[in-house]
């Protein structure tokens, strides 16, 4: 039970505000013929809400 806190440290960034950002997924390959414009779309972090906000808080104060 103790590797599923340390996967999701890793894999989550928390602000200092609280907010949880997660790397966009869909970039293991093909990024090569995409137009740069379609290429910003995988750049950066996006917000985790909901839910699954509530759970990984959850399962990182365990």
């Amino acid at each position: 039970m103790k590797k599923i806190p340390k996967l999701i440290k890793k894999r989550v960034k928390i602000t200092k505000k609280g907010k949880m950002l997660r790397k966009k997924s869909g970039k293991a390959h093909g990024m090569a013929k995409l137009s740069d414009k379609s290429y910003e779309r995988y750049k950066g972090y996006s917000e985790i809400q909901g839910t699954f906000k509530k759970r990984i808080k959850k399962i990182i104060k365990n």
